[in-house]
């Protein structure tokens, strides 16, 4: 019988505990049957139908995959399968994408002085609990666009081997940039003319990049740098474009300015971060035309909404219901914090998701920015970012309904990646409209844990 917890799956739950951290890539888990309240399968089929299987319901898993999803007395009554029931008032999902991260800076108020200041060891340290951070927060897949010296290959490579309890990471490498542009720092800067942006993109692909990032304009993080402005001209982005997508990468283009923006539609990129439309004024000034051609398009666009979005919307500009009108216009939003920047820690991924509700999204739009529709975004649509069989079981299970306020997306009761469950380590603090001044960095120095505790490594 499925009711509550049995004694296995109380072996589960002890055996995935902190303690087994360097086995979590070779462990292979018994068959589970997970129990929930509630499912929010978040299926393509279901797009932009709020689906919710109240049950409750069960989720079978077996080699780290989904097998069934059903009714708990349609699963098999085996007693070598280990039950987890989670019970009254929980609600299982996919696990949350992150479709844009900096593992590599420290979400304090300079990270560009703390990451100047680091060695490379130092930063490898900072991004292991950056990756920890964010499943902690029930990211179970991040993109991480832009780190130095290919060091987001590294943590990569620790993170297939099992070697760190990570989300599934793709990682672009240096982002590629004109000499002295944005993020020139990060070391992708690339010479002018269509056969260097080509060449930058092979060699980008023959290191193992899973992706390319272009900064088609300026940005703020880059002194001399205008966001305004358009640093690539329009054949170069088409040359970046084609190239990676002939040897299967996708690419995303930073773009803040209109001139940027409609370049990189216009050579098909595959999604735009930021998508701010700033002007030479400070001011953002949206043109229909070009959110048009995007949702024309198909081009996935992520806003990259984070904690200083809490003073933008105290100001009322944009509108707040900036969001809204994307969605209506047919653009393709995805959900992407920018986590490392200026007061943007990267367990914080739900503040995130709480702003783009408050810009004009519903909670169910959004849940299907931050699962599904990014799977999508980032070719990973059979692989995960909803409940399905055959699917990885990236999973999290929460306390309390999501739909009624994301909020509850804090009340985390697991976190499963590929079947294995991780014990989140580390508490989200933050509600939406808080700004805050995170503390940097300091080597040694664990983050506060679950439960107020601070300690020390050893």
């Amino acid at each position: 019988m499925i009711g509550s917890a049995s004694v296995n799956a109380v072996s589960v739950a002890e055996s995935v505990s902190g303690e087994m951290i360097e086995m979590v890539g070779d462990l292979q888990p018994r068959r589970q049957v997970l129990v929930a309240e509630r499912v929010l399968t978040c299926v393509p089929e279901d797009r932009g139908h709020p689906e919710c299987d109240d049950g409750p319901v069960a989720v079978l898993i077996e080699a780290g995959r989904i097998i069934a999803v059903g009714a708990p007395d349609s699963m098999p009554q085996d007693p070598e399968i280990d039950v987890v029931d989670f019970g009254i008032g929980s609600t299982m999902l996919p696990g949350l994408i992150d479709t844009h991260v900096h593992l590599a800076f420290d979400g304090g108020p300079d990270p560009l002085s703390t990451l100047q200041c680091s060695d490379d060891v130092t930063i490898l340290a900072l991004m292991t609990d950056n990756a920890e951070a964010l499943l902690s927060a029930g990211v179970t897949t991040a993109r991480d666009l832009g780190a130095p010296r290919g060091l987001d290959l590294t943590i990569k490579r620790r993170v297939n081997a099992g070697q760190i309890p990570a989300p599934r990471l793709q990682t672009v490498t240096e982002p590629l940039t004109v000499t002295g542009g944005h993020c020139w720092f990060l070391g992708g800067e690339v010479n002018r003319g269509v056969n260097a942006a080509r060449e930058a993109v092979q060699r980008a692909h023959a290191r193992g990049a899973d992706a390319i990032k272009i900064m088609a304009t300026g940005g703020s993080m880059t002194s001399g740098s205008l966001p305004y402005e358009a640093q690539f001209t329009a054949e170069e982005i088409v040359a970046v474009v084609d190239q990676a997508h002939k040897l299967g990468l996708k690419v995303a283009a930073h773009a803040h300015g209109v001139a940027g923006i409609r370049d990189s539609v216009a050579a098909r990129v595959d999604s735009i971060e930021h998508f701010s439309f700033m002007t030479a004024l400070g001011g953002i000034d949206p043109e229909p035309d070009v959110v048009t051609a995007v949702a024309q398009s198909g081009t996935f666009v992520c806003r990259t909404v984070c904690a200083a979005w809490g003073e933008v919307l105290k100001k009322r500009t944009p509108e707040p219901d900036s969001l809204r009108q994307l969605k209506d216009s047919g653009v393709r939003i995805v959900a992407g914090t920018d986590a490392g920047i200026a007061r943007t820690p990267h367990v914080e991924y739900v503040l995130s998701l709480e702003g783009m509700a408050a810009f004009g999204m519903t909670n169910w739009e959004v849940i299907e920015a931050a699962t599904s529709v990014a799977a999508e975004s980032l070719g990973l649509g059979r692989e995960t970012g909803s409940i399905a069989p055959g699917k990885a079981a990236d999973l999290v299970v929460v306390r309390g309904d999501p739909l009624e306020d994301l909020g509850y997306l804090r009340n985390l009761e697991a976190v499963f990646t590929r079947g294995v469950r991780h014990v989140p380590q580390v508490a989200s603090v933050l509600s939406w409209n808080e700004i805050v001044e995170c503390p940097k960095y300091v080597p040694g120095l664990q983050r506060r844990r679950a439960g107020g505790q601070e300690q020390r490594e050893s």
